[in-house]
């Protein structure tokens, strides 16, 4: 086994994203049928396998993503259940099988199991705007697993992925530079930190929410009419009530940035996230696109190695914070696109003009 050991911690490939906040991931493996292996992984992924049919005997779903955490014999391998398994394939051992969602916090009695599995998709600490979480429960969108919901209408899906980030769904890096190692995870259109430390999530975060199409590409599918548009028509609707409802209801955007620094000044990093929503214009403006509703901001601090959300935390605190370290809106995280033919450019959607938000231009 000393042979295996050396072996694996000896040839790591790096790829790396770099962000505004000073921290460097490298991308595992994603997963493909027919893909070739390289020498390291064909000795060590039959170890993973073998490792945990031996501990785990349940249906594991379809292998997504592997990665090994350089410098170590530590691998780990991310499902489409949701789960993270990590191995030691130096000695044939389990680290661990963390599922990435709290348990169902439904009970059969519930009036509406909705509601509390929503504020809890994650876990308490994540949040969503109310107005998205009310159109995800009444349409149907799904955003807590891999997959997209995939709809026919325009270019854009329901939540639909920004930057091409969950082509590498599982990633590695210090976060926020205690010198261990988290997992990084675009699931969809969330971003999750996972401790392999600790055995937990230590942040999530809702960072792109896209339910969006222009008017006129509904108006132009015969298979449901919509009517004609007057004044105080949406110019973009949303996709999720008209595949459900024929619904022609205004459309909604909302991103997500991460600001990763000592802010309140404890030598201990902090999470800033800036939230932007936005909502549809009507056809009776003159200026295309989208009205913002709100900024929101949020302070967490990390208490016993997750980051908990400071309610307390005054909106101007953070804001004074996020200006004397000159962080805007471009230089929070995700910030660079992975798309082909965008990389290392600003994500587009965004920084789009269409928003109507001088914030997202710097």
């Amino acid at each position: 086994m000393n042979y295996l050991k050396n072996m694996f911690v000896s040839i790591v490939a790096f790829n790396t994203l770099s962000s505004a906040q000073a921290f460097d991931l490298v991308n595992g493996t994603t997963q493909e049928f027919g893909m070739k292996f390289t020498d390291v992984q064909k000795v060590a992924l039959p170890i993973v396998t073998k490792t945990i049919k031996a501990n785990d005997s349940s249906d594991t779903g379809m292998s997504l993503a592997f990665t090994n955490i350089a410098g170590t014999s530590n691998w780990f391998r991310l499902y489409d259940n949701l789960h993270i398994y990590g191995v030691d394939v130096s000695q044939g051992t389990l680290l661990g099988n963390w599922p990435l969602t709290p348990s169902n916090t439904c009970v059969s009695d519930d009036i509406d199991c909705s509601e509390p599995w929503w504020l809890g998709r994650w876990g308490d600490q994540e949040f969503m705007e109310p107005e998205i979480t009310q159109r995800i429960i009444n349409y149907d969108q799904n955003i807590a697993g891999l997959y997209k919901f995939q709809l026919s209408y325009g270019e854009q899906e329901i939540a639909g992925e920004v930057g091409c980030l969950e082509a590498h769904p599982l990633r590695y890096g210090d976060v926020d530079g205690d010198g261990r190692n988290e997992l990084v995870l675009f699931l969809k259109d969330t971003l999750v930190f996972f401790s392999p430390d600790i055995g937990k999530v230590t942040f999530v975060t809702l960072y792109n929410y896209s339910d969006y199409v222009p008017w006129q590409t509904l108006q132009n599918d015969t298979s449901m009419h919509l009517g004609s548009p007057n004044n105080e028509t949406p110019q973009y609707a949303s996709k999720a009530a008209y595949q459900q409802d024929n619904n022609g209801i205004d459309a909604l955007r909302s991103y997500g940035k991460l600001y990763i620094q000592d802010f309140d000044g404890d030598k201990v990093a902090d999470i800033v996230v800036w939230r932007k929503l936005y909502r549809s214009k009507l056809q009776g403006d003159t200026t295309p696109g989208f009205d913002k509703v709100r900024d929101t901001l949020l302070f967490y601090k990390k208490i016993n190695g997750t980051y908990e959300l400071q309610s307390d935390t005054a909106t101007e605190t953070i804001q004074s914070w996020l200006s004397t370290a000159k962080l805007t809106w471009s230089k929070g995280f995700p910030e660079l696109s992975e798309c082909a033919g965008e990389e290392g450019k600003p994500i587009p959607e965004m920084h789009d003009p269409l928003l109507n938000d001088p914030d997202v231009l710097q």
